[in-house]
């Protein structure tokens, strides 16, 4: 009787320290505070590429991710959500990865600058990383040259590339309604990376303070 009794408090106790041996360990992993893993603090791209800027968090737990552009406090992700008119940028996040990639399509000059990524702690947290953008504009000055205008039409002297606007030539629309444009460009270089909108000879800003104007480019 005695031996039975010492096996089953041996037993009992054996449970007690599994089962604390699990809560403590438990708890120490959801207790932990959320850190910056190593990543690139600086991503380089050519304009008209797509720029990836990477953010690793370690024990983000239940907090979130926030993407913002420093020069004007924008925010651009939060989670997996995007806050930003301009559809060039989204975030991407696999299931069960400590990344958080802030994508940007279509790189154009004026989203070079820093971003940054931060988490929302008590003590926010944030680490910045710099986009850079080679200038291409010198390349696309000499190709404007050789652009001739037909009606809504433009193409190339040697017919390579060709774009198109299309509807008529003149709209009426009563103001505060929205507009919308189309402009088909068929190249037989394949997809063009880099695509601009002008009002007269300024080049339109996606992310004016404005607001209101959107660019959706389907390949």
């Amino acid at each position: 009787m005695s031996g039975s009794f010492a096996l089953h408090s041996q037993l009992v106790l054996w449970l007690l320290l599994c089962c604390s041996l699990d809560v403590t360990v438990t708890g120490s992993r959801e207790g932990q505070i959320p850190v910056f893993g190593k990543a690139e603090k600086t991503v380089t791209v050519k304009e008209g590429d797509t720029a990836r800027l990477p953010c690793v968090v370690e024990h983000l737990n239940d907090k979130a991710v926030t993407w913002l552009r420093r020069r004007d406090l924008h925010i651009l992700t939060v989670g997996h959500h995007t806050y930003s008119a301009d559809e060039r940028f989204q975030v991407v996040h696999a299931e069960a990865s400590n990344e958080w990639t802030l994508v940007v399509r279509y790189v154009q000059r004026r989203d070079a600058g820093v971003y940054e990524c931060q988490i929302n702690t008590d003590h926010k947290l944030s680490r910045a990383v710099t986009l850079k953008v080679h200038d291409t504009s010198q390349q696309m000055s000499v190709s404007k040259t050789k652009v001739f205008l037909a009606n809504n039409t433009a193409s190339t002297k040697d017919g390579n590339l060709r774009v198109e606007i299309q509807g008529p030539r003149e709209l009426y629309i009563e103001e505060g309604s929205s507009l919308s444009l189309t402009c088909v460009v068929t190249s037989s270089r394949g997809p063009s990376k880099l695509i601009y909108w002008y009002h007269n000879t300024n080049l339109i800003d996606y992310n004016s303070p404005r607001g209101g104007v959107s660019l959706k480019v389907i390949a």
